[in-house]
């Protein structure tokens, strides 16, 4: 079956959410999230949020609807500002190690973010 670009898109986006899930245990995904997905840096909490504005301008179909609320925990209302607590706390230590001269590279590769967020994080940090 050849999907359209804009349905490969949601399809490997909604399972990039379905892992996530299953990896956090939740379906908190903070708008600034971005993943990697085999050298591919989607902005999943962007897309999540953009998903969360269709539906409320009815502008999402049947399908797309089904496949999002079959995702566990998954909530069509919005997201508080804020950081979760352990997100916090995981940001902390990330500075911390960024202070001992560890590599933005070596950070994001351990904790499974992007280059990009990392040096956001740590944005004015030196070595």
């Amino acid at each position: 079956m050849n999907l359209s670009p804009h349905q490969a898109r949601f399809e490997r986006n909604a399972e990039l959410v379905r892992k996530l899930v299953a990896k956090r245990g939740n379906c908190n995904i903070p708008l600034a999230l971005v993943v990697d997905d085999e050298g591919d840096e989607v902005k999943i909490g962007r897309w999540v949020g953009y998903m969360k504005t269709q539906h409320k301008q009815n502008r999402l179909d049947a399908y797309r609807i089904a496949t999002l609320e079959a995702i566990p925990g998954w909530s069509w209302e919005g997201r508080r500002s804020g950081p979760e607590p352990k997100q916090a706390e995981r940001d902390s230590e990330i500075r911390s190690l960024r202070r001992q001269g560890i590599t933005l590279e070596a950070i994001a590769y351990n904790y499974g973010l992007s280059k990009q967020r990392v040096a956001q994080l740590c944005d004015g940090i030196k070595p």
